[in-house]
């Protein structure tokens, strides 16, 4: 979900949607974009005799970018005070998309661990998941269009290697499973098969983009249910 962004692990709720012209779903939160190698930043972590969480309020404007970030409140530890701002000025988002579509500035909000007592040195970023009631509105209005146009940015622009780990597929898999009424002990099954699900899904929704992504991805899941 990286993060996905927050990952399945957690089942959290709520991510991704949205252009002037593409998309019609919103509106979408700022979502954190995993970075592949460490920064500046971990390189040059000072030693403290402490791990410290930070909680951070980080501005991201309608490009992406990093405009602000906050401590607030403050750790208590001036040095990862401002370890963990200089962390998250050096990340890229997905930015916020307004209900029609446009790219705005808005906040994220989370954390940043930091970690220098040991050898191994840590700087994680753990961003607030979007508010879930909001997410599940949006996802059971979202037609194939829109899914597509999502999980195309998910790849492209937020560099994911995992769809089906990000925030707003995983929400359509819990809200099959909520509609279908699928008891805990079955639910492994779905799990299981659920990247091959979402692909066949994406496939279906290639085929017939005007229709509701979770019309599509009903009867993939329950033939996945079936087998």
């Amino acid at each position: 979900m990286k993060s996905i962004h927050c990952s399945v692990a957690a089942a959290c709720l709520g991510v991704i949607l949205t252009t002037q012209t593409s998309a019609q779903v919103g509106p979408i939160e700022p979502i954190i974009i995993a970075s592949s190698k460490p920064g500046k930043t971990l390189a040059e972590i000072p030693n403290m005799s402490e791990d410290f969480v930070v909680p951070v309020e980080v501005t991201v404007a309608a490009d992406g970018s990093v405009q602000d970030v906050v401590v607030s409140p403050s750790s208590g530890n001036a040095t990862a005070d401002e370890t963990a701002i200089k962390f998250m000025r050096e990340k890229r988002f997905l930015p916020a998309i307004d209900e029609i579509g446009h790219r705005i500035e808005a906040t994220a909000l989370g954390n940043v661990e930091v970690k220098s007592k040991s050898r191994h040195k840590v700087l994680k970023a753990n961003m607030k998941p979007p508010n879930s009631h909001n997410e599940v509105t949006r996802v059971r209005k979202m037609t194939c269009k829109d899914f597509l146009w999502e999980v195309d940015r998910l790849r492209g622009e937020g560099a994911s290697t995992d769809v089906s780990r990000e925030i707003m597929p995983w929400v359509s898999l819990r809200l099959y499973l909520a509609d279908k009424k699928i008891t805990p002990d079955a639910e492994p099954k779905y799990l299981a098969k659920w990247p091959q699900a979402l692909g066949d899904a994406e496939k279906a929704c290639t085929a017939a983009p005007a229709t509701l992504y979770l019309e599509a991805l009903a009867p993939v899941l329950d033939a996945q249910g079936a087998g």
